[in-house]
């Protein structure tokens, strides 16, 4: 170690000392100028969102592209923030869809408040996405169709999970994983199972959307698209700003 790394080290905290990590000192990442935000900005963050979602699809580096944060408030006012994954994308109308137990901690929470917001990082490609909106309950035949076409342990899972609620063991919640299984062989046999009443989708439509492109010395690119009062005949009506980084 450098004279220069140890005086930097120094001042670093300990978790940065604990993984040698040097201010400064480590090369900054490529910067894909393929998302560059390039002005004029487009008028719609539908289009652009599609393209980076397929981009984040197709990087092998990328495990679970379709990881989405999605934060909400409890009844105490606090916020909540965990992991789902985005199962649609509706670009036209910026509609995102996931599916949950409509009576786990997030569902109430979004039956309640009607509202949320969520977030992507694709950190092999720089990007990351923001967006918040209004929440409603996915048509019944949309969670019907998409539930149906869940691998069967799965959907075994669905019906057997009190998401959220304590358990004493993990012998005591493979237990009752068995013990449902049990129950839609009895009740179903080979049939296609029916989806459990309290599990269904979210479709989070939102109306503010900020989309961020790394940028080379931290000059990053960003822009915020908030929606307008929709034209008459449906179509999505958005406004566009740049952000400073």
């Amino acid at each position: 170690m450098t004279t220069t790394e140890a005086q930097l080290l120094a001042g670093t905290p300990p978790l940065d000392r604990a993984r040698g990590y040097v201010p400064h000192m480590c090369p900054s990442p490529s910067v894909d100028s393929r998302f560059e935000l390039t002005d004029p900005l487009s008028e719609s963050p539908g289009p652009l969102l599609s393209r980076w979602f397929e981009e984040a699809h197709a990087t092998a580096l990328i495990r679970n592209p379709d990881a989405m944060a999605l934060a909400t408030v409890d009844a105490e006012g606090c916020p909540q923030v965990r992991f789902v994954l985005c199962r649609g994308f509706d670009e036209g109308k910026a509609r995102f869809t996931f599916f949950t137990h409509y009576d786990s901690p997030k569902g109430r929470d979004l039956l309640r408040e009607a509202q949320a917001s969520a977030a992507f990082y694709w950190d092999p490609l720089g990007l990351q996405v923001r967006m918040t909106g209004s929440v409603k309950k996915a048509p019944a035949g949309a969670s019907d169709a998409y539930f149906a076409g869940r691998g069967r342990y799965s959907q075994i899972s669905a019906w057997a999970s009190r998401q959220s609620t304590q358990v004493e063991s993990r012998a005591e919640l493979d237990r009752i994983h068995a013990e449902q299984a049990d129950t839609l062989e009895r009740e179903h046999g080979s049939k296609r199972l029916p989806r459990p009443p309290g599990w269904g989708g979210f479709v989070l439509e939102a109306n503010r959307i900020e989309l961020w492109a790394e940028g080379e010395g931290r000059v990053h690119d960003r822009a915020r698209w908030s929606r307008c009062t929709d034209t008459p005949d449906g179509k999505s009506c958005w406004s566009v700003a740049r952000l400073q980084p």
